[in-house]
């Protein structure tokens, strides 16, 4: 064993070696590592630690990891303000200051949230596109545009149901159900105020019968993915004749060749390529993950998801976003146990996070087959049980309050998730809470007033060894839960946002103007 002389040398030898090396080849060093690497590295060397914190650019990289972010496209601005704006940022999320930017939207119009800042009005066959300024990303306010849908829509009876446009193409796509008639989707460009995308064969789409009938008892419902370009269906499954009221079926898009189907207790990845001629099904890569099991007579009685990838239109020039890696997958989770014939019921909720990066690891694992994970046998598909993905990372959160479990608005934006209780619109102090959940998020301490209202709102990390799950709940995830107060509301004097979305960096809260 060396004496406590021979570590202080050993220790000092040390400092002096990493002292003698040029600081620009110790920079590159560390710019070479990731935040996860860097922040090891400021843990276990003082020299080390003292260089980071007094090198701007070494520090931005590691504030992005720790607050689930990536650079973005404005890297012409200087580095000094991105790091400011940044560290505010990590600031007021860490120190649970609510940032609630209420911003005035015209009366009797539909509203839809499109990305990130961007929304959409409607009144009368004219949406217009506003971006709202983001606090510290840089993203201004301003106009995206206004779409006349009168040029290319002429049916007198048209309404639309949907709108989800994608600014880099240029794209717009407005979808309209009337009745029992078929769904049509109209492909529009943005750039030309409505008219027919110019890049799109067959703009004027009709979907088939199935796609909406997934919420009518005893009906079929069909999964498929088109070329918007082309018209061409690209992928699709086959019609599923089990789906009830209480069934959950959703299509969430991973990357540009994954999509992933929220199946209720599975999810579904398959991989998709734009290319392709001919429709494909199942193929190789297809495989299905499944969330943690419940325990004894448990049942799952209401699933549903969200996710949102984050905008990476160039023109919006934020410093920086959110990393499209990180991006969750949520699923909320509404189980009852006891005896339903004596209507002696217990119901809890839960949340299921899962990010994009895990379901492309085991993607990756599947397609090799010397390391692919065990699956279930007799399946279409390879079943991968919760016990053998969920350490690649996941978190599993306890909704306790009664108030979810008739369903909370969830909204996702990157690594982050917005619960707003149905509570919320009492004219009594209530909460929202955003969750944060990426590979270096640090949770912050959880209030525990006994007998508090408030502390029975806050969602809570299961532990590992939940009673309504049979198998263990490893939470390799890590999840900051973080508090916001709207204070005292009353709908009827609409002193309050009508609606509230999650932005980049905060929470905006839209307000009608009479």
């Amino acid at each position: 064993m060396p004496s406590d002389s021979e570590s202080i040398q050993t220790s000092q030898a040390s400092e002096c070696f990493l002292l003698g090396l040029a600081e620009e080849l110790l920079i590159s060093i560390l710019l070479e590592l990731g935040p996860a690497d860097l922040l090891s590295c400021t843990n276990v060397c003082r020299v080390i630690a003292e260089v980071i914190e007094q090198t701007p650019a070494v520090q931005y990289k590691l504030q992005l990891g720790l607050s689930g972010m990536v650079d973005g496209p404005a890297g012409v601005a200087p580095l000094g303000k991105r790091l400011e704006r940044l560290r505010a940022y990590r600031a007021a999320s860490l120190q649970c200051k609510a940032d609630v930017k209420v911003v005035s939207m015209p009366d009797c119009c539909n509203l839809w949230r499109l990305t990130d800042c961007v929304f959409a009005f409607e009144r009368r066959g004219i949406v217009r596109m506003v971006r709202f300024a983001s606090s510290f990303t840089g993203i201004t306010e301003g106009d995206i545009g206004h779409l006349d849908c009168t040029k290319s829509i002429t049916d007198p009876g048209f309404s639309i149901c949907d709108c989800v446009i994608d600014r880099a193409q240029d794209l717009a796509i407005l979808t309209h159900v009337n009745g029992n008639e078929k769904p049509l989707m109209f492909l529009l460009s943005i750039s030309q105020g409505g008219a027919f995308h110019p890049l799109a064969n067959k703009p004027r789409l009709e979907a088939r019968e199935a796609l909406v009938a997934g919420y009518q008892a005893e009906e079929v419902i069909e999964t498929c993915v088109l070329n918007w370009k082309t018209g061409q269906v690209v992928w699709e499954e086959g019609k599923q004749q089990r789906y009830t009221n209480d069934d959950h079926l959703c299509c969430h898009l991973l990357d540009s060749s994954h999509i992933v189907i929220v199946d209720n207790t599975q999810l579904r990845i398959h991989e998709v390529d734009s290319e392709r001629r001919e429709p494909c099904s199942l193929t190789s890569s297809s495989f299905a993950l499944e969330l943690p099991p419940l325990n004894g007579d448990r049942s799952v009685c209401g699933v549903r998801s969200a996710t949102q990838l984050p905008p990476t239109y160039h023109d919006d020039m934020p410093y920086f976003r959110h990393d499209p890696l990180a991006t969750l997958l949520a699923s909320n989770l509404v189980a009852y146990g006891g005896h339903p014939e004596r209507r002696v019921l217990e119901q809890k909720a839960f949340l299921i996070l899962i990010p994009v990066s895990t379901m492309l690891a085991q993607a990756r694992a599947m397609k090799d087959l010397d390391t692919a994970t065990p699956a279930v046998p007799d399946h279409d598909i390879d079943i991968v049980p919760w016990k053998y993905w969920s350490h690649l990372g996941a978190c599993v959160l306890e909704l306790s309050d009664l108030s979810w479990h008739n369903g909370c608005q969830m909204q996702t934006m990157g690594s982050q998730v917005m619960l707003t209780p149905h509570r919320l619109f009492r004219h009594v102090a209530e909460y929202i809470f955003i969750l944060d959940a990426h590979p270096l998020a640090r949770a912050l301490p959880q209030p525990t007033p006994a007998g508090s209202e408030d502390s029975q709102l806050w969602p809570r990390v299961c532990s590992e060894n939940h009673m309504w799950f049979a198998d263990p709940l490893p939470n390799t995830l890590p999840c900051r839960i973080r508090p916001l107060s709207l204070g005292p509301r009353d709908r009827k004097k609409r002193d309050g946002p009508e609606h509230l979305a999650l932005s980049q960096d905060c929470v905006l809260g839209l307000k009608y103007v009479w």
